[in-house]
């Protein structure tokens, strides 16, 4: 259920992402942990422990969402790639060193994750709160 308190730390989750486009980053993991760090979410461990898994088909603006590069990754869960839904289909994340707001579909077909094509089956999504 999505109380007011809720969809207020979603919102600012969402809203403090948004805020980073264009912004230069090492790697996707440390703007997911700035983005939940600003939000009042410190993240203490792994980001894939973070919060609880729901399923892809629940996914919602703040939830954070993995991708893997294979099966294997999937099973072992050593995912390739983290951003944070904007929306339920679209991601804020990582792109070439800077932080883009891309369609989810877009993200699916990248060039860079081809065993990913046209397939949600390789992700995982991971919601903070219930």
């Amino acid at each position: 259920m999505i109380t007011d308190k809720t969809q207020i730390i979603y919102n600012g989750i969402v809203k403090v992402a948004r805020g980073l486009e264009g912004q230069i980053y090492d790697n996707c993991g440390g703007f997911v942990r700035e983005v939940l760090g600003r939000a009042g979410m410190p993240v203490q461990g792994r980001l894939r422990d973070f919060g609880i898994e729901v399923p892809v088909a629940e996914r919602r603006a703040g939830d954070l969402i993995f991708y893997y590069s294979s099966l294997a990754n999937y099973l072992s869960d050593k995912p390739a790639h983290v951003g944070i839904l904007a929306n339920p289909d679209e991601i804020t994340h990582m792109s070439s060193g800077r932080i883009t707001i891309d369609s989810l579909e877009s993200i699916v077909l990248d060039k860079e994750l081809p065993q990913l094509r046209n397939s949600l089956s390789f992700v995982r999504i991971r919601r903070a709160l219930q």
